[in-house]
């Protein structure tokens, strides 16, 4: 258990810094209750305790925080700065800005609101959209799997997707040969309600006009499988083509290149694997 960082009294202008949030530099400019910096401790270098004050600060960028308690203040990750205190002009000025990037705020969040709302009204008369089946999100879960299954079918006909919903937040879209995984995916990912955040370990829902006319879905996974006709006429493209030198008894089978077995095996005189030149015939075939 360690004590204060700090057991200065703190005024009215008293400069501080943090690095939370980005917010830097900050003034307190108004202070409730009495201070008690013998009182704080800090438990395991997270959790604080004591203090009796609670203090309002206004950053150099114009945000604002309020009702912070001392403990906090005087802990590990704020540190009072060891300057003249601000002048209450200084701090009226400092207020005044915080009140202009407030409003700013407040006026592009209302900005985006009517935008937002806006192309949904858009989105639920557009033409290129009249084919597939509009809802909320009380009928995502399906919604999301019909409307994908219409939209693959019109873009490529002759393909036959599965397109599977496991469960409310998941939807598996699998087909063989036809288009690549990268031409499909911009189609699946409207469909997105946000994404994982890996780093803080929890998912950032992230609502858009178009998942919430047509439907969204957490997860939606994309994977193409090639068939092994579809490898055999891509080897035989090659050795028709940019291989048509190289001994057709040196032709790799289909069933090696599935299994992997081509990675180090190189054409005479190539400084590409037969895996990486039947790959690339391969995407020139999907696409």
């Amino acid at each position: 258990m360690a004590t204060a960082t700090s057991s200065q009294t703190i005024t009215i202008g008293t400069r501080v810094h943090t690095n939370l949030y980005g917010r830097g530099y900050g003034t307190v400019y108004a202070i409730d209750g009495e201070q008690s910096p013998e009182s704080v401790r800090i438990h395991g270098g997270v959790i604080h305790t004591g203090g009796g004050a609670k203090f309002d600060i206004v950053f150099d960028g114009g945000a604002v925080t309020q009702q912070l308690p001392e403990c906090i203040l005087r802990g590990v990750q704020w540190r009072i700065v060891d300057e003249a205190p601000e002048t209450p002009e200084q701090i009226a000025q400092r207020l005044a800005l915080a009140a202009t990037v407030k409003a700013e705020a407040e006026a592009k969040k209302s900005e985006a609101k009517t935008a937002f709302a806006a192309e949904v009204a858009r989105l639920k008369t557009a033409p290129e959209f009249a084919h597939l089946t509009q809802g909320d999100r009380e009928s995502c879960g399906k919604l999301v799997a019909a409307n994908i299954r219409k939209t693959l079918k019109k873009e490529w006909p002759k393909v036959k997707f599965s397109v599977r919903k496991a469960d409310y937040g998941t939807v598996n879209v699998s087909w063989e040969d036809g288009p690549s995984e990268d031409a499909v995916k911009p189609f699946l990912s409207r469909h997105k309600a946000g994404s994982f955040n890996s780093m803080e370990d929890y998912f950032e829902y992230q609502a858009t006009p178009f998942n919430q006319v047509f439907g969204e879905a957490r997860y939606i996974f994309a994977h193409r499988s090639i068939s092994l006709a579809m490898i055999e006429t891509a080897i035989e493209q090659l050795f028709a083509g940019l291989l048509a030198d190289i001994d057709r008894a040196d032709k790799p089978q289909a069933e090696a290149y599935r299994r992997g077995e081509l990675r180090y095996r190189y054409p005479n005189g190539w400084g590409q694997s037969y895996e990486q030149l039947i790959r690339e015939a391969l995407e020139a075939l999907c696409d």
